[in-house]
């Protein structure tokens, strides 16, 4: 698996509170600007490592002229879209893997 994004100590808070989102699956909490940027990296990672991620990113990723942000999409989907349930599990996988590799910096 290949990662860009560079693991920050100083993000752990962050990484904690993502984790928290997507342990409840809660997509209608703001984010902030680093939170949404971080998040962002994370799934656009994940959707180019893993095949079944694809189409759940690819739905973020759909430009058909309406204003909805990525949280509202996200909120949108459910077990049923294709992709989803493998975003959800692997994203909250990954931060647990970033969580503990930031706690051991």
């Amino acid at each position: 698996m290949h990662f860009v994004h560079l693991i920050k100590s100083e993000n752990i808070n962050i990484y904690k509170k993502l984790r928290e989102f997507y342990e409840k699956e809660d997509f209608s909490t703001y984010r902030t600007p680093l939170e949404a940027n971080v998040e962002l990296e994370l799934i656009r990672e994940l959707a180019e490592s893993n095949p079944r991620v694809k189409p759940a990113y690819d739905e973020l990723q759909k430009k058909d002229g309406e204003s909805r942000n990525y949280l509202e999409i996200l909120n949108s989907m459910d077990s049923k879209t294709i992709g989803f349930s493998s975003l959800s599990n692997k994203m909250e996988s990954l931060l647990n893997s970033i969580i503990e590799i930031a706690e051991s910096k």
